[in-house]
Formats: C-alpha cells, sequence, structure tokens
C-alpha cells in the first residue's frame, strides 16, 4: 500500500483505499472484543498516524486532528466497531436457532468467586451501559433495537 499513500494520487482515492483495505484489517473480529479504552485510544491513534502519512502532515505541523478528518473525510474506524458489535449482538440474540452463541452469553457462572480488586470488564458491560440490564430482551425487538444503535455508538465518544 505505501506506493498508493505516498504517491500522487488524490486524497479522495487515498482515503478509498484506507476505508476498503485497511479499516476491515483493523476491525477484524471486533464484534467479539470487550471494547476498553486502552484499545479504541490505540486503534484511534493507529488511523490518525494513517491518515496524517498519507496527507503527508507532519506531527511537529501541529495540524488539529479534527481539521485533518474534514480534508480526508475518512470513516472513523472506533465507530464502525461500535456499530458493528451492537448490530452483532442484535443479530445473535434475534437467531431463532439454539446456537451455542446465546448460551455462552447467558451463562452465569455461580460456583467461582471473583477476584479480588477491580472485576475484568466484560462483552456485555458495554450493552448493559446503554440499553440496561436487560439488554437482551430489547435485542430481540429490531426496531427498538436499532434506535438505541446511535446511542451506543456515542460512547466511543467524538473524534479528538
Amino acid at each position: 500500500m505505501k506506493e498508493i499513500f505516498k504517491g500522487s494520487l488524490p486524497i479522495k482515492l487515498k482515503t478509498k483505499a484506507m476505508n476498503i483495505c485497511l479499516a476491515p484489517t483493523l476491525t477484524y473480529g471486533c464484534q467479539t472484543w470487550t471494547l476498553k479504552k486502552t484499545h479504541l485510544n490505540k486503534i484511534r491513534t493507529c488511523q490518525r498516524a494513517l491518515e496524517r502519512s498519507y496527507m503527508n502532515i507532519k506531527l511537529k505541523d501541529r495540524i488539529n486532528n479534527i481539521t485533518i478528518r474534514k480534508k480526508s473525510k475518512a470513516m472513523d474506524i472506533v465507530r464502525r466497531i461500535m456499530t458493528l458489535k451492537w448490530r452483532w449482538a442484535g443479530h445473535i440474540l434475534r437467531v431463532t436457532e439454539t446456537r451455542w452463541l446465546q448460551s455462552i452469553i447467558d451463562w452465569y457462572p455461580r460456583d467461582k468467586k471473583r477476584r479480588r480488586g477491580r472485576p475484568y470488564k466484560r462483552w456485555s458491560d458495554d450493552l448493559i451501559e446503554v440499553a440496561g440490564i436487560l439488554w437482551t430482551r430489547l435485542a430481540r425487538d429490531r426496531a427498538c433495537w436499532s434506535g438505541l444503535e446511535e446511542a451506543f455508538t456515542a460512547i466511543g465518544g467524538p473524534y479528538d
């Protein structure tokens, strides 16, 4: 991809190449991730570095990230990750067949104690934060679930 990004192609084509080739690579399997702020910040930083690279902007030029995003018009990868996770969670709970995924989501281990300290973040914690503790019931209603999608994608925060 170096020939494309470092070449003399217009920014529009470079952005298209990033959205088509590099964004899916960064987001592969993101539906199953436990979304922690550190991971989202690393992905956000990687995307910023890619945009600066193909626009030939150095860090010492001190150009704002929002300005760069307006010029490049690239999709926000963090927002895309949040959208994919939200849609996948709804899809899993609306499937009528009995699958092991649904039993894993509903599984609550009662025979073990959690270790001391701050508990690990679970996959469903992001969903519970937006939709509440009964998110599994809401996800089965497609219209209600898609209405809450925008609130969930805002958790990732604005591109700063």
